[in-house]
C-alpha cells in the first residue's frame, strides 16, 4: 500500500524530529505514519502505529498511544507487541521501474546477486515485477550468525562469518522494458539488512508498441 502526504490531515498529525537516529515522523490520527531518514534520503510508510506524542530518552525512541502505554521503538525488535500479544511485522520494499538505461529495448534476465548482512536470524523474500508479468517465483535469502543469545536448535547453524553475504538467485523475467524488485517479510523471529543487489540482464531487440 502506498500513501503520500496529500492523503494525511496534516492539520492533526503529530510530528516529531528523532535527531539520534536522523528520522522525521509524520503520524496520523488514523495510525498512519511516514518518516523520512534524512540521514538515508528515504521515505518509509507504516500503519498501525498509533502515536500520540513522543519523546526520546537516552537516544531511544518512545511513544504514547491511546491505550495509556508508552512503546519503545527500536530496530532491534522483529516484532510488534501490543497488549502482550506478539504480532509480524509485515515488511515490503520495491523499487521504482527499472530500464537499465535503455526503455526502448527489451532484456531477459537469467539471474540477480543480493547481499544479506549477517545477523542471528537473518531472512528476506526476493521477487520481481515487470511490464509483461506480475508473477515470478519467490526466493528467499538467509544467513544464520551463529549467536547463542538467539540461538535455536531446529535451525541450529555453525556461520560465524560477519562479512556481508551474497547470494546468487534466478529469477528469470523475459521480454521485459521495465523490471521492479521486491523484498518482503512477515515474521516475529526474523530480520534482514540488504546491503546489495545486482540483476544481471540481457538486452534483446527494440520494446513493440
Amino acid at each position: 500500500m502506498y500513501a503520500t502526504i496529500h492523503s494525511f490531515d496534516t492539520k492533526r498529525c503529530v510530528c516529531f524530529d528523532d535527531n539520534y537516529h536522523q528520522e522525521y515522523y509524520i503520524v496520523s490520527p488514523d495510525g498512519r505514519a511516514l518518516v523520512y531518514g534524512y540521514a538515508a534520503d528515504a521515505w518509509y510508510y507504516y500503519e498501525n502505529f498509533p502515536a500520540l506524542c513522543f519523546a526520546a530518552v537516552e537516544n531511544e525512541l518512545h511513544y504514547g498511544a491511546a491505550d495509556g502505554c508508552v512503546y519503545r521503538v527500536s530496530g532491534s525488535y522483529n516484532y510488534d507487541q501490543r497488549g502482550g500479544e506478539l504480532t509480524a511485522i509485515d515488511c515490503y520494499w520495491e523499487s521504482g521501474a527499472m530500464s537499465f538505461g535503455a526503455d526502448y529495448q527489451r532484456k531477459n534476465s537469467a539471474m540477480l546477486w543480493v547481499g544479506i548482512k549477517p545477523e542471528a536470524k537473518a531472512s528476506i523474500d526476493v521477487t520481481a515485477l515487470t511490464d509483461k508479468d506480475a508473477v515470478y517465483p519467490q526466493k528467499n535469502v538467509s544467513y544464520a550468525l551463529m549467536d547463542f543469545e538467539h540461538v535455536d536448535f531446529a535451525d541450529f547453524t555453525f556461520s560465524t562469518n560477519d562479512k556481508p553475504q551474497m547470494r546468487r538467485l534466478k529469477i528469470r523475467p523475459k521480454k521485459f522494458v521495465f523490471y521492479k524488485l521486491i523484498f518482503k517479510t512477515s515474521t516475529d523471529n526474523t530480520s534482514a539488512t540488504i546491503t546489495s543487489a545486482d540483476i544481471r540482464v540481457r538486452f534483446m531487440g527494440y520494446a513493440k508498441g
